[in-house]
């Protein structure tokens, strides 16, 4: 991000027009990006989250509609959204709490992507893309085991139309809780076990005094 007193280094979020949406997302300042907003040649847009607004501008209100320029492409700020929007679909462990402070969302189109837009292009025209994330909402009235056979479906044609990538490969749906807990689901379960084994010397010791 240029355009202050020097260069920083900011993190940038590209989301599709749905995401923020799908999230139930609730802008604290401004407003949320608006599907105009991914149409091409609309102009460059972006939202801040919190704690990028209060360390880097000041919390200050009049944020809103001004310009910040990252990767030297001016972006008018339209919006400020909680924290928890980013984090709610970080593990705990992974590099976005350690950037919560530093956060720009802006929409997934080459043409916004500043230095990027070469990773970016070369990125969509690869079948391998692990970095790539999609989160959905179950239906009302489905459950998650419905979800996961249909998209064992899409996996199968993906696997067929184009093998050389996807013929190994699978697709799962997994609870966004399950995900965000599973990295630290094992420590969690040996601090419970050692919490346990202490209770139990401790009771053995009330029990069997020395």
């Amino acid at each position: 991000m240029t355009g202050g007193d020097r260069p920083r280094p900011v993190w940038r979020t590209l989301v599709s027009s749905k995401l923020l949406p799908l999230l139930r997302a609730r802008p604290s300042l401004g407003r949320l990006l608006l599907p105009a907003d991914f149409e091409a040649g609309a102009p460059p847009a972006a939202v801040l989250t919190d704690s990028m607004w209060r360390r880097h501008f000041g919390a200050d209100p009049g944020i809103v509609g001004k310009s910040i320029h990252l990767d030297d492409q001016a972006f008018a700020v339209v919006g400020v959204v909680p924290d928890a929007v980013l984090r709610f679909l970080s593990q705990p462990s992974g590099l976005l709490d350690r950037v919560q402070d530093r956060q720009v969302i802006s929409p997934n189109l080459e043409a916004l992507a500043g230095g990027e837009a070469r990773l970016l292009r070369y990125l969509r025209q690869q079948r391998d893309a692990p970095w790539f994330q999609v989160v959905g909402r179950v239906a009302p009235g489905r459950s998650v085991a419905e979800a996961w056979s249909e998209i064992a479906v899409v996996a199968q044609r993906l696997a067929a139309e184009h093998p050389a990538t996807n013929a190994r490969r699978g697709l799962r749906v997994t609870p966004l809780d399950a995900w965000r807990t599973a990295n630290v689901r094992g420590t969690t379960t040996m601090l419970l076990a050692a919490a346990l084994l202490v209770f139990l010397v401790s009771s053995a010791s009330a029990v069997f005094p020395g």
